[in-house]
């Protein structure tokens, strides 16, 4: 041994991937690997004719199977078609098996479909027991429903022969429903094939609804028992209540022939309030009488007669009209005389005079015999004549369209003056005048009254405004005319104010623009037509100033948009000349027009900015020699321009 010798360093080398002998080695491993992965692959393949169980909605299944609305036989063919499909799986599915080197285990998948397949069967027995719930409680609620009739006794005797009606059909409804209980019942057989649990509340309905024929039809034969009892005792009660109906016409009558004991006509509200208590009382009767009158038809009895009632209607008519004209008339008197016009209601004032005046003559010649209450009834009336005449005056005084021109006018001609402040108007014009160490304030007749102590439409007749009627009414209507004028110069001023000038920048040529819309000047053609009409208005007077104004601007506004929109057009149009690098070169004159004019169009749109009002800005000084100017300018750049675009001679020189 002691021979031997070892090297310095020992080492060993390994096996390197790129050798020879490796390399077909590793294409081998991967070789027979894919060869043992074949028989898997092929077993996989069997699968998928599991995928349509797998992946199956049931929810989706179970609404189109509820849509086809199947029959119990239906859905015992079906749960046992899956049934056997289910036991079959369960055998041809493993739970796990041995292929080449593989042992594959498949009871996850197996279990998944099994459980598919159960809840599928679980959903269909599920659904169709919802279904026949449903029959059930139908059955159910209708078997109630015949219950509860049968049951309910009434005092109405259109209610009691709707009943006797209703138990003649009793036996038939009875009959459908407990056909329908039995089908129901023998479906119920299915569940009983399959060995599934139906829930005691279902299985006490279906037993309930089964039984429940017998009771409807027993309920059935002591209705019509009781029925019969409560017809006779109706009967008794109709009698009962014809009579008590003629003791209460008898009385009422009696109430309003007392009517005529009314003759003071200061107590007419009272007398109204007893009227509207009697009037009710009638109109009760009526409706009780048609009632009974109906009864009548049912019990088939003559009808009763009703002629007193009626009679007694017509009866109260004349002193319904009498006494309720004379209250509304003392209550327009009350606000007329006690009250202040602005409290003066003009259309009730108007209905009462006018139609009061008509149905106070039927009176008086229905009360001829009734010297009394004839009397009030000719007092009424000549009231209202007398007080006819003055509604014109009344409505003038209210006309919302009265200025304090004409309130003016009115004082002109009545020669009247409310001293001491002692009416006020919402419109007026006041004055102070010394009489001595005393200062009177006198307000002239204005338009809206408000409440002040001591005057009213009374003292305006005291102080004789009465006297010029005429002349008043004539003032009202020039005010409504006027109105018309004003109006429609107040229309125009507001209507004018939703147009406006806006402001732009164009893009391409980098310069502001202003916005006009179609509507602007349609409006504006508009409003010249209506302006002319208006000065043509013979009624104008009164606006004569402003008119005149509103004239000059709106024709002002309408020649100074179309300039302006002109300019903008043609300004535009010669942009593109001057904003090439030469034109300062060589159109140096003309150049310099066009900056100033910039300057002059810089200045248009400020004031289009700064003024809103389209009226105002297009009538201004300012604008209008704005605009002129720039005209005056592109008449001058156009010529110059078209100067430069002719043709030059040999001899002419390049200058501007």
């Amino acid at each position: 041994m002691p021979q031997m010798q070892f090297a310095a360093l020992g080492y060993l080398h390994g096996v390197e991937e790129s050798e020879g002998e490796m390399i077909e080695l590793a294409h081998s491993l991967v070789k027979y690997t894919k060869l043992i992965l074949l028989p898997l692959e092929s077993y996989i393949r069997k699968y998928e004719k599991y995928r349509e169980v797998w992946s199956l909605d049931i929810t989706t299944y179970v609404k189109k199977l509820e849509e086809s609305d199947p029959t119990a036989q239906d859905i015992r063919k079906l749960v046992e078609q899956n049934t056997r499909h289910m036991e079959q799986l369960e055998k041809e599915i493993p739970t796990d098996i041995k292929i080449t080197a593989f042992r594959v285990v498949v009871e996850q998948v197996r279990d998944g479909i099994l459980k598919k397949k159960k809840n599928l069967i679980n959903s269909i027995m599920d659904s169709y027991a919802f279904k026949l719930r449903k029959i059930i409680q139908k059955v159910q609620k209708d078997f109630g429903e015949m219950e509860k009739k049968l049951t309910t006794r009434s005092d109405d005797i259109e209610e009691v022969m709707a009943l006797k009606g209703y138990v003649e059909i009793v036996p038939s409804l009875a009959a459908r429903l407990e056909s329908t209980t039995g089908a129901a019942i023998k479906d119920y057989e299915v569940f009983d094939h399959f060995l599934y649990q139906v829930s005691n509340e279902d299985v006490n309905a279906k037993w309930q609804c089964a039984i429940a024929s017998n009771r409807i039809l027993r309920l059935g034969r002591e209705a019509t028992k009781w029925l019969e009892e409560d017809y006779d005792r109706l009967l008794k009660v109709q009698q009962g209540d014809l009579s008590s109906l003629s003791d209460q016409v008898d009385s009422a009558t009696l109430t309003v022939a007392g009517l005529v004991a009314f003759t003071e006509l200061e107590k007419a509200q009272d007398v109204c309030q007893e009227i509207k208590k009697i009037w009710k009382n009638i109109k009760d009767l009526q409706e009780q009488s048609s009632l009974l009158n109906r009864r009548q038809k049912i019990f088939g009895l003559p009808l009763a007669q009703n002629e007193a009632l009626n009679r007694l209607a017509r009866d109260i008519e004349p002193f319904k009209n009498l006494w309720f004209t004379a209250s509304d008339w003392l209550t327009v008197q009350e606000t007329l005389f006690s009250g202040t016009l602005d409290k003066v209601d003009i259309d009730q004032v108007t209905k009462v005079i006018h139609d009061g005046g008509k149905v106070i003559g039927r009176c008086i010649k229905y009360f001829a015999g009734a010297d009394q209450i004839q009397h009030i009834a000719k007092s009424i009336k000549h009231q209202l004549e007398e007080f006819k005449p003055l509604v014109p005056l009344v409505s003038t005084l209210k006309k919302a369209e009265m200025r304090q021109r004409h309130w003016q006018a009115m004082s002109d001609i009545c020669g009247m003056r409310c001293i001491e402040n002692s009416m006020h108007f919402s419109e007026f014009k006041a004055a102070s005048f010394f009489c001595g160490n005393t200062v009177l304030n006198i307000v002239f007749i204005g338009f809206t009254v408000v409440e002040r102590a001591g005057q009213n439409f009374k003292k305006l007749l005291e102080q004789g405004i009465s006297e010029h009627v005429k002349e008043i009414t004539e003032i009202g209507e020039l005010a409504t005319k006027e109105y018309e004028v004003e109006f429609a110069l107040n229309k125009m001023n507001i209507g004018i104010s939703h147009h406006q000038i806006e402001i732009s920048f164009d893009s391409h040529l980098k310069v502001p623009i202003v916005v006009i819309y179609e509507d602007t000047l349609d409006t504006i053609d508009e409003y010249i037509e209506i302006t002319n009409d208006i000065l043509k208005n013979p009624y104008n007077a009164a606006f004569q100033e402003k008119l005149s104004v509103w004239d000059k601007k709106i024709r002002l506004s309408k020649v100074n948009l179309e300039l302006w929109i002109d300019n903008q057009d043609q300004w535009l149009d010669i942009q593109p000349t001057f904003l090439v690098p030469q034109a300062a070169t060589k159109l140096q004159v003309t150049f310099k027009i066009y900056e100033k004019m910039q300057r002059i169009w810089r200045r248009l749109i400020r004031l289009a900015r700064d003024n809103s009002d389209i009226l105002e800005l297009l009538s201004e000084n300012t604008t209008m020699a704005s605009l002129q100017q720039f005209a005056n300018l592109l008449t001058v750049i156009h010529k110059s321009l078209a100067e430069y675009m002719k043709p030059k001679g040999s001899d002419e020189s390049d200058d501007d």
